[in-house]
Formats: C-alpha cells, structure tokens, sequence
C-alpha cells in the first residue's frame, strides 16, 4: 500500500542530492580515469574561482578571491585569463594561437609579452594565480610534462569519502594529505572532470585554506581563444 510513496520519496531524495548512489571504484582507478578524461580531451572549457583564506594567530582572517576561464584545444589554441575580484585593472591574460605564437598580457602592466613555450607562461603566473593557472593545465598537457607534477602525485593516505552533489553533479570525494597539510578534490561521476578542491596548509604559523571551483561547459564559439588585451574588469 506505501511501496509507491516510499518510491517516489526515495526517487524525490535522490534527484536532490540527499540520498546519492554508491558507485563502487577503486581509488587508484579513480585517479587514472580523471587524468585520462584531460589528457584524451579534443575541447575544454571552464570557468571557476579561486577563494584564499589566510589566517594568523590573534588575527582577523584575510581572504582573496579570482576568478578564471580557461579554454583548450588538442588542435593548439589556448586561452587563460583571470581577475581578482574589486581590482579593475587585474585581469590576466595567456594565450596560444593556431601558429603556437604564445603571449600574455597583464592589465597591472599593460604590457604584452611574448613566450618561447605555452608552459613557460603559464608557470610565469602560478603565484599571482593562486596555482590557478597550471591546476588544470598541468592534467592537459601532461604529455608534455614541462609543468610538473599534478595535485594526485604528491598526494598520500588517500581516502574516498561518501559522493557529493557540486553545482548539480554527483561526485566521487578523495581526501589526502601532503607535507603540509590536506587536499579533497570532488570529481565528476559522469565525465571525471574535477569540479572542486579544497586544500588546507599550515606554514610557519600561518593557516592557509583555499578552495577552488571549476565549471566545465561546451561551446562551438572559437571566440574562447581569442587574445584580447587592454581590457578592464567592471567593479
């Protein structure tokens, strides 16, 4: 008498996130799934944040905030730009087009530069990033490897948590540590495109949280590639 209510109670919870499906997987498949999904991409776009929380003893927490749009073609084009929230003339930009010609450009500046490689420039704006702009890069071109070691390979004591719901996507959740501190990264189960990671450290006192959001889309608009200097941020 109750079996179809407690079905489409069950049906009801589950679209929204509260009861998710246990998909059985191994954490080292895991891992190679995520770096296969980037390395065997044709086309990638995303837009995302970076948010930093700094915190001292005996001081009011400090946080920052950028956001970012990345856009990558195995053909060659590729384009990163970034700002930080309330600064106008912040806005970052690096970019590859079809002849592999590499500039960047930096509205604190306003100066264009030219690049010998891709990975040289990207590399060049890890710090004022917040490591935004290799984070994802660093899976994509991992064939070249000239970026480095991605977020998986220094990580240890793995742990795969219950999945959670991120901007309406069910994701596997893996925890781990480093020398200085922990990582989760949540992952899309349908596509195994990292949607969110969230990295606590503690150097010389200092506590640093940050979190960083990804939102995958698909676009045909080449407009994504396009090298378009001397902009401002609107406040």
């Amino acid at each position: 008498m109750y079996a179809p209510k407690i079905t489409l109670l069950l049906f009801f919870l589950f679209t929204k996130g509260i009861i998710l499906k246990n998909d059985p997987i191994t954490i080292s498949t895991l891992i190679e799934r995520t770096g296969d999904a980037y390395a065997k991409t044709v086309r990638y776009l995303d837009s995302g944040k970076v948010v930093s929380t700094f915190k001292n003893a005996g001081i009011s927490p400090t946080s920052t905030a950028i956001y970012f749009r990345t856009a990558y073609s195995d053909a060659g084009p590729f384009n990163f730009e970034y700002y930080k929230l309330g600064q106008s003339n912040s806005l970052y930009i690096i970019n590859r087009d079809k002849k592999r010609m590499v500039q960047s450009w930096w509205g604190i500046n306003n100066k264009t530069r030219t690049y010998l490689t891709l990975d040289e420039a990207l590399a060049a704006a890890q710090g004022v990033s917040t490591l935004a702009s290799t984070m994802i890069p660093k899976f994509l071109f991992v064939k070249d490897g000239a970026l480095g070691l991605n977020i998986f390979n220094d990580m240890r004591d793995h742990l795969l948590l219950q999945p959670e719901m991120i901007n309406k996507t069910l994701c596997y959740k893996l925890s781990g540590s480093y020398k200085t501190g922990t990582a989760i990264i949540w992952i899309g189960q349908n596509d195994f495109l990292i949607r969110k990671i969230d990295i606590d450290q503690t150097i010389k006192n200092i506590e640093f949280h940050t979190e960083y959001f990804f939102t995958p889309y698909n676009s045909s608009d080449n407009a994504e590639f396009q090298f378009r200097p001397n902009r401002t941020i609107k406040l």
